[in-house]
């Protein structure tokens, strides 16, 4: 079975990136560059979120930036699940696909009927 080159090379970097994120989150050492991103996210929405108990209710630009720090926090989250899940999801992927290939190469089909043909 012959499949496209630049989506099988997009699913193969999709788990690329999902195997880095989760080898950089278990990172003991904690000098990662995701987990250091995550950490000044992390604190950047802790502090916000205190400024906005004391910001002018009159000042929604004020309101709109604070909100705004404390979900980039959220965001980058939200995008490091996705990038995970959607690696998970290429690998089983690609896996199924090579699967597929093999049982191509070797004769062996799930429909009873070609097994009866022979």
């Amino acid at each position: 079975m012959r499949h496209d080159p630049t989506e099988e090379s997009a699913l193969q970097h999709a788990v690329s990136l999902s195997a880095d994120i989760e080898l950089q989150l278990r990172d003991v050492q904690g000098s990662a560059p995701l987990l250091a991103l995550l950490n000044r996210a992390n604190r950047a929405s802790a502090a916000a979120i205190v400024r906005l108990a004391d910001v002018n209710p009159e000042d929604p630009a004020a309101i709109r930036s604070l909100q705004n720090d404390i979900r980039a926090f959220d965001l980058i989250v939200i995008w490091l699940r996705e990038i995970v899940r959607d690696g998970f999801e290429a690998g089983d992927w690609l896996d199924n696909q090579r699967r597929e290939d093999l049982a191509d190469v070797i004769g062996l089909t799930d429909d009873p009927e070609e097994h009866n043909a022979d």
